[in-house]
Parts: C-alpha cells; sequence; structure tokens
C-alpha cells in the first residue's frame, strides 16, 4: 500500500498536462490585446459558447458581449485595464449567436518586454447561472416569508377583531343585565350571586381589552 508521503512524491515527479489543464479549466481562459482582439479561448469557453476558436478570427472580446456590457467594457473597464492593469469580477453578459449567460469577468494584463504595444490581457469568465438561481431561490422564499407574514398579520387583525366585538358584545349584555337583576328585590344569596357575576364579567372584560390591545400593539409594531 503506497503511504502518503510516497504519493506525494509521486504526484510531484508527474509530467502534467498544462495544456489540458488550460483547455479544460473550470472556467473560461481568454487572451485578447488591448485593441480587443482575440489571441486565444480555452476549451470550456468554447464550449459555453457554442464557438471554436478558429471561428474568432477577426472577432473582439466586445463581439461576445451583449449591447450594453459592451458599452460598460469601453467605457470604464478598458480603461481601468489601461490604467490599473487589472479587474476582478465585473458583471457581464457574454452573449454569440447559440447562447447567451451572465457571468463575472477577471482579468489581468501581462507586458511583454516591457513595451505597451506587446501588452496581452488575460481573462478568467466565471458563469454565474447557479449563483442567479440561489439568487432567485432567495428572492423567492423572502417573498413568501413576507407574505406569511402579511397573512399571519391578517388572522391576528381578525382575531382582534373578533374579540373586540363577537366576544366583549355578549358581555356587554351580561354586565347590562346584572344591573336590572340588581335592580330588582332578592335575597341576600342572590345578591351576592349577583356580584360575583359581575365581577367575573368585569375580569373577563378586562382581559378581553388587553388581548386587543397587544394584538393592535404588535400589528403597529410590525408595520412601523
Amino acid at each position: 500500500m503506497m503511504g502518503s508521503d510516497d504519493m506525494k512524491h509521486d504526484l510531484n515527479n508527474q509530467a502534467f498536462d498544462f495544456a489540458m489543464l488550460y483547455d479544460h479549466a473550470a472556467c473560461g481562459l481568454i487572451t485578447f490585446d488591448l485593441s480587443g482582439k482575440l489571441h486565444h479561448l480555452n476549451k470550456t469557453f468554447c464550449m459555453w459558447t457554442g464557438l471554436e476558436d478558429a471561428q474568432t478570427d477577426g472577432l473582439t472580446f466586445s463581439d461576445l458581449l451583449e449591447k450594453g456590457s459592451q458599452l460598460y467594457f469601453q467605457l470604464f473597464i478598458y480603461p481601468l485595464l489601461k490604467m490599473h492593469k487589472e479587474v476582478r469580477e465585473i458583471n457581464l453578459k457574454i452573449e454569440t449567436a447559440s447562447e447567451s449567460f451572465q457571468c463575472l469577468l477577471s482579468a489581468k494584463v501581462i507586458v511583454s518586454a516591457g513595451h505597451d504595444e506587446n501588452m496581452l490581457v488575460h481573462a478568467a469568465i466565471f458563469k454565474v447561472v447557479d449563483r442567479k438561481k440561489f439568487e432567485d431561490e432567495l428572492r423567492l422564499q423572502k417573498k413568501l416569508a413576507e407574505r406569511e407574514i402579511l397573512q399571519k398579520d391578517e388572522t391576528l387583525r381578525e382575531v382582534a377583531s373578533d374579540q373586540s366585538h363577537l366576544v366583549r358584545a355578549p358581555l356587554a349584555n351580561v354586565l347590562g343585565l346584572v344591573v336590572l337583576l340588581e335592580q330588582a328585590e332578592a335575597t341576600e344569596d342572590f345578591k351576592e350571586l349577583l356580584s360575583m357575576l359581575k365581577e367575573s364579567a368585569n375580569q373577563l372584560d378586562t382581559v378581553v381589552k388587553n388581548i386587543v390591545t397587544k394584538a393592535n400593539t404588535q400589528l403597529g409594531s410590525q408595520q412601523g
């Protein structure tokens, strides 16, 4: 059995195929000069766009972008590349005859032999399709959560209304009847029972008022 040290030694002595690594990278790799002329596309980018490397003759990097991204590249990205020689995670949209997708561009300018005319831009293109799906799912979940909160608020509002009208109205009737019965001739025991009934009804009325007040306060704080 090969130990970890033996495996590490074996890997260090392997001759890596860097051409294959470049062509089949997990991102699109493009080389173009500062005039925009394309020099090379890796196979990953060709697969994403439906292009062949041979089809890029006469094309510029801007030709691979949709109109809005073309304008953004010319006005902002191109000057940044000339000035700072590097850009990172710029949101663009690739658009070819067969494919269209959002991407993030990171690029670096390499100067050959110290001459500006020999400057080449090496760019990495990262598809953000899955990221957009994730962001869309987050937005959907947020909308569903907001809708659920609104439904709960509406339910709470209905409960508060029911407590206020459906419960307190019968209580008011009970209290009114107690007042009438208190005015009639009755034994001391009956009057004591009426007093207990009146006190219980008043306590229940107070509880209902408190529930309605708390519900309205909570609704007001959520809306604020």
